[in-house]
């Protein structure tokens, strides 16, 4: 996903106040809306209109403490997209963002990475690694392919696995 990255640290800090503990962003008094808090849209990102351009807070929330545009995406720790705070925000590509997500609101089963195979009327484990789809197995229970899960998780996605 292409991001904009047309600001600098040093004028995001010359418009906004930035609290690493809350994640609250609040516009500074040489601003049109000094005082007011960015936009805050719950369970969204919040966004952030600077020069009449829309940003992401957490993409700003980088560039303030850090100094630098994030490389890639940001992942939230917690996967609450509107908390901001500097200590829920990491680095990562594609593929860790989205390892770090929550069970699917079709899933049937009750398991993240778990479905019914029809066919074999067993219960099927699977997990996505850059793009990549691999299959754990076939299993009695579904408790049993999502101990496969967990074990392909934790091995494949390291820190960003959510299990």
């Amino acid at each position: 996903m292409k991001y904009r990255n047309d600001i600098t640290s040093k004028f995001v800090k010359s418009i906004l106040y930035y609290n690493p503990d809350t994640g609250m962003f609040i516009f500074k008094e040489n601003n049109l809306i000094a005082g007011t808090k960015a936009k805050d849209n719950k369970n969204e990102y919040i966004r952030i209109s600077i020069k009449g351009k829309c940003y992401l807070a957490h993409r700003i929330a980088w560039l303030y403490i850090y100094g630098k545009w994030p490389v890639g995406d940001l992942d939230h720790i917690n996967t609450i997209k509107y908390d901001n705070r500097i200590k829920n925000l990491r680095e990562a590509n594609q593929s860790n963002n989205q390892a770090n997500v929550g069970i699917r609101i079709d899933n049937k089963t009750g398991y993240k990475g778990v479905g019914f195979h029809n066919q074999t009327k067993k219960y099927r484990a699977r997990i996505v690694k850059n793009g990549k789809r691999f299959e754990l197995g076939k299993f009695d229970t579904p408790k049993e392919a999502y101990e496969a899960y967990k074990q392909a998780a934790i091995q494949l996605q390291g820190i960003y696995a959510r299990v």
